[in-house]
């Protein structure tokens, strides 16, 4: 029997040598990706998992135009498990505590993503809005009105 460490995910401040793993990390699947720095863009710290010192997953927020509106608002930006511990709920659990922390300010109605892993986001009550492009990625939202 295999014993799986709970994970525990943590915000990444803007002034640790975390944010350095964390880019790092989200970086080996989009090679130009760069942290927004929360503190001028008003985004919530990114949340990343560490284990055995290690970052092993994480999520990073955006301000971008809310579809349909001219307002800026909080996207999930990239969302990244590193490749061998895949398969054990961590990025469903990183996408429950964004919404939690996006909820919590109480400053925009929905949190959206554009996302080619639809079904993740789908098992955990969010809705597709539109689908985009050849590869099929979507634009998906989650009501933060929403009870539950």
């Amino acid at each position: 029997m295999i014993h799986e460490t709970p994970i525990t995910i943590l915000p990444c401040p803007t002034l640790s040598s975390c944010r350095d793993e964390l880019e790092k990390l989200i970086q080996s699947e989009w090679e130009d990706f760069h942290l927004p720095d929360p503190q001028e863009e008003t985004i919530p710290e990114p949340l990343m998992v560490v284990q055995e010192d290690r970052v092993i997953a994480g999520l990073s927020y955006t301000l971008f135009a809310e579809p349909e509106k001219e307002t800026n608002v909080i996207w999930i930006n990239a969302l990244v498990v590193s490749s061998e511990h895949r398969g054990r709920g961590i990025a469903s659990h990183l996408v429950q505590e964004a919404v939690r922390v996006i909820k919590e300010m109480r400053i925009q109605d929905y949190l959206y993503v554009y996302t080619d892993v639809p079904g993740l986001y789908l098992a955990s009550g969010w809705s597709i809005m539109d689908v985009q492009g050849e590869d099929s990625s979507v634009v998906m939202n989650y009501n933060l009105r929403k009870e539950g």
